[in-house]
């Protein structure tokens, strides 16, 4: 027999307080199979109703399926035997759907991160690699076992180190909240490869540094090909000068450019 229904009820389920009064089996009803199945195994075992809080799905009066917290007292008598219940719902149905679009979102997140082309590594404040994609393993070869939880120095070239070291300090004392450098990856095969790497710090308060965020790509074909064409521009330059002929340059309208 219900005693009390809190007005409130009908804005959550589409009945009426009286409805509700007057059939008691509509709450009942309103319950999914599944947590039909649920309440009860709980009645079976009345101490786990007593101040235990789940999460159940109800039907509305207009058939919309919403999401509701619930949780139950048990009331004694004075000789501790339970006379009744004392419950208190709450719709918890956007609560769920975010939560749910978050889900779907964190994992679009992880395809798009895993699918890219770019290396993606999550960092602590020690500078143990905490997250790696596959692109960067690949970068150098490695397995997951091998980069996993290890420092981000023993993969970077020590004259490179030097600086990015300067940034990180820098970020950590919130003098700057990014870095980006071009530095050498060390492979497994003990060789060096070219990347430029853009690093975040991500911060729950703005004092404090939680992680750092990196973005990695493969640039060592560019860069050794840019290097490789200031040196013969550099060689060029040298034979011009030091030439005991005169050179000269003129573009395709006949004006002297060199």
């Amino acid at each position: 027999v219900l005693e009390y229904i809190s007005p409130s009820v009908e804005e959550i389920t589409g009945y009426t307080v009286e409805e509700l009064y007057n059939d008691y089996q509509l709450i009942e009803n309103m319950l999914q199979p599944d947590d039909q199945e649920l309440i009860d195994n709980l009645k079976n075992i009345p101490g786990l109703l007593n101040n235990t809080q789940f999460e159940l799905k109800w039907k509305r009066k207009d058939g919309k399926i919403i999401w509701i917290e619930q949780r139950q007292t048990l009331i004694y008598d004075n000789n501790n035997n339970p006379i009744a219940v004392e419950g208190i719902a709450r719709d918890i149905s956007f609560r769920k759907e975010t939560e749910e679009k978050l889900h779907e979102n964190e994992e679009l997140l992880r395809i798009i991160i895993e699918s890219t082309s770019f290396g993606f590594v999550i960092g602590n404040t020690n500078g143990e690699l905490i997250y790696i994609n596959d692109a960067f393993l690949k970068f150098g070869d490695y397995k997951k076992e091998e980069v996993i939880y290890k420092d981000f120095r023993l993969f970077s070239h020590p004259d490179d180190l030097i600086e990015e070291l300067k940034l990180v300090e820098k970020v950590l004392s919130n003098e700057i909240s990014e870095y980006k450098i071009n530095k050498r990856y060390l492979k497994k095969n003990g060789e060096y490869i070219w990347v430029n790497s853009n690093t975040n710090a991500y911060r729950k308060t703005p004092e404090k540094v939680e992680y750092f965020i990196c973005i990695v790509e493969n640039i060592n074909d560019k860069f050794i090909a840019e290097l490789r064409l200031k040196e013969s521009e550099e060689r060029f330059r040298r034979i011009v000068e030091y030439a005991h002929e005169g050179i000269w340059q003129i573009d395709k309208n006949g004006e002297t450019v060199y």
